[in-house]
């Protein structure tokens, strides 16, 4: 794995993992199970024609929307189809390379005349019409509700609507405090229904559509899917926002990772293992972070747990036991003192028992 970082609440925790079975092809990684009926019916996207495109290695094409259904085609890696207008009113239970999805079918036919049923999770669209947006965008929220579950689906769609709709400062910062919490939920989930270590792994950036401002990545030595804040799909966000709290805080996060991608381990660690590195202090990294820190506190409160987390660990970055400074001793020594010198606002009679108890 390359680096990857943590952003508040930081503190990167393996989890256990339930062990999901994998294999290549959806005829060989098809799992039967009673089928659940969508609440309500779904309505077809009024196409026209949309071609999509098979995604996995063999799929099977059915004569009816169920795994049940008797195969009337093979479909083959990349072959294009035409979708007919048709979402199946109900769902399946599928593993498909290491995570369980609950899809509807989509009505298609093939370049030979063979019209049938595939799961939606084997074919995607590539398209950039209105009509295969339109297609994307219900299959999505049907995978959503089927996936997450109705409470937890429920925040993401009210995370969707407070991201589209914050329009000052505060409402980003509440917004990005939202994310944070419900990110944690959302990975908790992916621990359960989905697997990363196999190949190819699957194809999972439906995930960042239906958390705008994070992006996914296999982490923890290619076995998880996590997600992570993109600051710079924040950062356009606090530019059309009233209020420039949202942007010195933008700014700050750049700071921490530089490309605006957020990771488990922020510029001031040099990552040396999947789980851990060597703190860079003597670089100047964290008085760099300890002076934005310092001069947004003063400015707003809105932002105080994000600063706080930060603050937090740079702390810990450099008093912890276990840590290990890159630089010589009287390199890093040398910006301690100067972090000491300087007497930040941030931190607390603690942090500063604690700084000086690492001289």
């Amino acid at each position: 794995m390359t680096g990857h970082n943590f952003d508040t609440k930081w503190i990167f925790v393996p989890l256990l993992m339930l062990l999901l079975v994998f294999t290549s092809s959806c005829s060989k990684d098809e799992e039967e199970a009673p089928r659940i009926t969508v609440a309500k019916p779904v309505e077809a996207v009024q196409s026209g024609s949309i071609d999509i495109k098979v995604i996995l290695n063999t799929v099977n094409m059915r004569a009816e929307p169920s795994m049940n259904s008797e195969v009337i085609s093979k479909l083959a890696k990349d072959e294009n189809i035409t979708w007919l207008e048709q979402i199946s009113e109900t769902t399946s239970p599928v593993k498909l390379r290491g995570v369980r999805y609950n899809d509807p079918w989509l009505y298609v036919n093939t370049k030979d005349g063979v019209k049938g049923w595939v799961y939606a999770a084997t074919v995607a669209t590539f398209g950039e019409s209105p009509q295969d947006k339109a297609l994307n965008q219900q299959l999505l929220n049907i995978r959503r509700d089927s996936f997450f579950g109705a409470s937890l689906a429920s925040e993401i769609r009210n995370y969707q609507k407070s991201y589209v709709n914050a329009g000052t400062s505060e409402e980003l910062a509440k917004v990005f405090a939202f994310g944070q919490q419900l990110r944690q939920k959302v990975v908790q989930l992916l621990e359960e229904k989905a697997k990363a270590d196999v190949q190819p792994p699957a194809d999972m950036s439906w995930l960042d559509r239906l958390m705008p401002g994070y992006w996914h990545a296999v982490v923890a030595e290619g076995t998880r899917y996590y997600l992570f804040a993109d600051f710079n799909a924040f950062k356009q966000k606090a530019m059309q926002t009233k209020g420039d709290e949202d942007d010195v805080f933008m700014d700050l996060s750049f700071t921490l990772f530089p490309d605006g991608k957020e990771r488990f381990f922020p510029v001031w660690i040099e990552q040396t293992w999947d789980y851990g590195g060597e703190s860079l202090l003597g670089q100047g990294h964290h008085s760099k972070v300890f002076d934005k820190l310092d001069a947004l506190a003063s400015r707003t409160e809105l932002f105080d747990d994000q600063l706080k987390d930060i603050k937090n660990r740079l702390v810990r970055d450099i008093t912890a036991k276990e840590v290990t400074f890159r630089m010589p001793k009287e390199t890093w020594q040398t910006e301690l003192k100067a972090i000491l010198k300087a007497k930040y606002d941030v931190l607390d009679d603690n942090d500063i028992k604690a700084l000086k108890g690492k001289l």
